[in-house]
């Protein structure tokens, strides 16, 4: 099922039968008594993501966040799929803030999907 290939609930075979096991958050999700879209997608994506920094704080690379702002800009407006940015470095190195930056340049919704 769905909910299985996505990982929301977790099949377990054992000697004497099936145990199903429900994520923290499809558990979480299940125990709401009224839900909307944002209360969904925060459970299974994780809280938003807001810009703590400014772009100013990136000035050495102005250049580079230009065209990432004019690229972003476009695809949200125009709806196109399939356009993504890998911002790629070691740890602590700022690029959770820089994505986070640029979500709140271009006025969209970011979600750190997978980050602890």
């Amino acid at each position: 099922s769905q909910a299985v290939s996505l990982g929301l609930i977790c099949v377990e075979r054992e000697f004497d039968g099936v145990d199903l096991q429900l994520q923290w958050s499809l558990g979480r999700l299940i125990d709401e008594r009224s839900l909307d879209e944002t209360a969904i997608v925060e459970a299974l994506a994780g809280a938003r993501q807001t810009a703590s920094l400014a772009r100013s704080d990136f000035a050495e690379i102005d250049r580079e966040i230009d065209l990432l702002l004019r690229l972003l800009a476009n695809a949200l407006r125009s709806g196109a799929t399939g356009v993504n940015v890998l911002i790629y470095g070691p740890p602590g190195t700022g690029k959770t803030e820089l994505a986070r930056m640029l979500a709140a340049e271009i006025g969209a919704k970011l979600y750190a999907v997978g980050e602890c």
